[in-house]
C-alpha cells in the first residue's frame, strides 16, 4: 500500500450524476448526521422528518458474498431485526431506502414496502473476470 487513494477514474463527459447535483448533496451532507454502530441502535430514535438509507453486508443462505466487514458481520437472523426498525421508523414518520440481495429471505421481509429489482455491477472484484452483474431489492416507505 502506498497510501494512495483507490477510486476508480471517470473521465469528463463520462459522469452519470450532473456536478450541481453533487455539490447541492455535499451542501446537504454538512448538517447530516453519520453514526458508527449497530443499525438498530443508530436508527432507534429516527421519527418525523428524518431519511435513513440502509445498505447491510448481505447474509444469504447458500450464497458465498463478501463478508469481510468486521469482527461482528450482519447475518440472515439479523433481517428479522431490520424488520422491526423498518416498522419502528414507519410508525414514527421516518422515511428509508434499504437495499438488500435479492435472495428468498429479503423478498419475505421486505414484501410489505415498495419494492423493485434493480440490475447492479459489482466492480470490486480483484480480477475483472470475476466481476458479474446481480440483482438487488430496493425497499422503501416511500411512495411510488
Amino acid at each position: 500500500m502506498a497510501g494512495k487513494f483507490n477510486v476508480p477514474y471517470c473521465p469528463p463527459g463520462h459522469r452519470t450524476v450532473p456536478e450541481e447535483l453533487l455539490l447541492a448533496a455535499s451542501a446537504r451532507l454538512k448538517t447530516a448526521i453519520l453514526v458508527h454502530g449497530d443499525f438498530e441502535k443508530t436508527i432507534a430514535d429516527a421519527g418525523t422528518g428524518d431519511f435513513v438509507y440502509l445498505d447491510p453486508p448481505f447474509a444469504v443462505a447458500h450464497r458465498r458474498v463478501f463478508s469481510e466487514y468486521g469482527p461482528r458481520l450482519f447475518q440472515a437472523s439479523d433481517l428479522s431485526r431490520l424488520d422491526g426498525c423498518l416498522s419502528t421508523m414507519n410508525n414514527r414518520g421516518a422515511k428509508f431506502v434499504v437495499s438488500y440481495a435479492d435472495c428468498a429471505e429479503a423478498r419475505k421481509v421486505l414484501s410489505r414496502w415498495n419494492v423493485r429489482r434493480v440490475r447492479t455491477k459489482r466492480n470490486i472484484a480483484g480480477f475483472t473476470g470475476d466481476r458479474r452483474a446481480s440483482f438487488e431489492l430496493m425497499a422503501t416507505n416511500l411512495p411510488t
